[in-house]
């Protein structure tokens, strides 16, 4: 509201919904959201293209990788990975409505791992562990 924009969030995480309710977000609600590696992640991708028709955007907050590495798993923390760049980005970018044709505004996209820090010491292979750790954009001009 203070800066004129509508947003939404999708989490399976009641911090992050919590957080984006105090920041005036509506909270997406997708079936299947379980915060581990057998979330929904077609589904969070589905209600976010969705929300873009009414919102200004949508963060979708992805904890399987996060909750991976916690365990210990390399293997699941990979695998996590791999699900959400074939099955979040890919499909964004795939999408027609990301595009722009129909006479859709440009959209912009910002991937970014958990906050950098020290590796879990559970699973000290983390390769988003310590500085610099990497933020993608892409998009066009939006507000």
């Amino acid at each position: 509201e203070r800066f004129g924009v509508d947003g939404a969030i999708i989490s399976a995480v009641d911090l992050m919904k919590g957080i984006g309710i105090y920041a005036g977000l509506e909270v997406l609600k997708v079936p299947g959201a379980t915060g581990y590696i057998d979330t929904n992640y077609a589904g969070k991708t589905e209600y976010a293209l969705s929300a873009l028709d009414k919102k200004d955007f949508v963060c979708v907050h992805v904890e399987a990788p996060d909750e991976a590495g916690h365990n210990g798993s390399l293997k699941d923390k990979m695998r996590a990975i791999e699900d959400f760049d074939t099955l979040i980005v890919v499909r964004e970018h795939e999408d027609g409505k990301l595009a722009g044709p129909q006479g859709r505004r440009e959209v912009r996209r910002v991937y970014r791992p958990r906050a950098p820090g020290p590796p879990d010491s559970a699973c000290p292979q983390d390769p988003y562990a310590g500085p610099g750790a990497v933020c993608a954009l892409y998009g066009g001009q939006g507000r």
